[in-house]
């Protein structure tokens, strides 16, 4: 299994044994699991979807056509989580450049070998790019901390979160609702049923399914405290090659 360590941000390639090879810290998997899919729903719709959506509200003054864009690929879903391991208030960016650079230099080197594909070219626009990244990262947290945004892109974004809760939770209730009936009043009495059910799945998933922020906190301590004193040091350096100068005696 290729995996992040949760205590240092190592990524760790093809590592069955889920104890980080740098830090030695064990994977608890229960959480990474939890973690990751809330990453992943995170990426999928607090930025990817926003975007999309945001762009069409820019150019045309309204969503006019729902995506069905691909879910994030692993890169995507580290990213998510570092960033969103700075939700409570802590100052992670540094942290964030970390693993960004792993994720970098990953696709780079791949790059080399095979044609990345479309989801991995928008990954490495985002890593390899400061607004971007700074887009994401507000993005991400954004969507953990439920901020308000464009109701048109809310709208909308809440809209894929319901029919993608129904087309994989509830996909037998869904085809159920649909196949069920020549009548249309009851087909759509019966969808509306399901597109109910639909909407809790997905408020579950968004709100009640997701780290808390004392989990969050706790993400990346060794990698935040290296960072702490990294930038401690080269405050001391600093210091100390900045030339001191005397006022003249009159």
């Amino acid at each position: 299994m290729t995996f992040l360590c949760l205590e240092c941000g190592h990524i760790n390639e093809d590592n069955p044994e889920l104890v980080c090879r740098p830090c030695q810290a064990p994977l608890d998997r229960e959480f990474y699991d939890l973690l990751m899919d809330y990453s992943q729903r995170a990426a999928q719709y607090g930025y990817k979807y926003r975007t999309e959506y945001e762009k069409q509200v820019r150019d045309d003054g309204k969503v006019h056509t729902m995506y069905s864009l691909l879910d994030p690929a692993n890169e995507l879903q580290w990213l998510a989580a570092v960033v969103l391991s700075g939700v409570a208030g802590n100052l992670v960016y540094d942290v964030i450049k970390y693993v960004a650079k792993q994720i970098r230099d990953r696709l780079t080197e791949k790059s080399k070998t095979i044609e990345l594909q479309n989801f991995e070219k928008d990954t490495f626009e985002i890593v390899a790019d400061e607004k971007t990244l700074n887009q994401f990262i507000s993005y991400i947290q954004a969507y953990y901390k439920g901020n308000k945004i464009d109701n048109q892109v809310s709208d909308a974004i809440a809209e894929e979160e319901i029919v993608h809760s129904m087309t994989s939770d509830k996909a037998a209730e869904f085809m159920a609702a649909i196949t069920a009936s020549d009548d249309q009043e009851e087909i759509k009495n019966n969808f509306l049923e399901v597109f109910k059910e639909g909407a809790k799945i997905a408020a579950k998933k968004k709100w009640k399914e997701r780290p808390n922020y004392k989990q969050l906190e706790n993400l990346f301590r060794t990698l935040k405290q290296d960072s702490k004193a990294e930038r401690k040091a080269k405050k001391k350096l600093a210091k100390k090659t900045i030339p001191k100068y005397h006022k003249k005696k009159k």
